[in-house]
């Protein structure tokens, strides 16, 4: 199958981000329960102020990038000069599209409130649904 450019944008990506960082896999349970019923306390004041929905996914995102600048070994880069820690976290999330999957990507999301994270991943959903979505993104 020939590569499109999207599809070959993707592998370009994906190859980078295994190549540029260190791979880290966790797993864990936990009791969700109080983020759950967190989520469903913020949900009126977010969609009030934001006119968007809060997602558990927007939750996780905000705790996952918390936890990446407690943590900044986590966020960093190989280079030929040695190890980059990146001040700022960008996140990304899958998102299956027609054509594959795609992963656009929160910048910032250490400075953004849980609005304004659930704003950034509508505008991206949107952009995917009307193919407006650039690579860059």
């Amino acid at each position: 199958m020939p590569l499109t450019g999207m599809r070959r944008a993707i592998a370009n990506n994906m190859m980078a981000a295994k190549v540029e960082t260190a791979q880290t896999y966790m797993s864990l349970s936990a009791d969700a329960s109080a983020i759950v019923k967190y989520r469903r306390d913020l949900l009126p004041h977010i969609e009030e102020r934001f006119k968007v929905k809060l997602t558990i996914t927007d939750l996780m995102m905000k705790v996952a990038g918390a936890a990446i600048k407690e943590h900044d070994v986590i966020n960093t880069r190989w280079t030929d000069q040695g190890i980059q820690y990146l001040a700022d976290i960008h996140m990304g999330m899958a998102m299956a599209v027609d054509d594959g999957l795609i992963v656009p990507v929160i910048r910032d999301i250490n400075h953004k409130g849980l609005g304004q994270i659930a704003q950034d991943r509508m505008a991206l959903i949107t952009k995917i649904r009307e193919k407006k979505f650039s690579p860059d993104e």
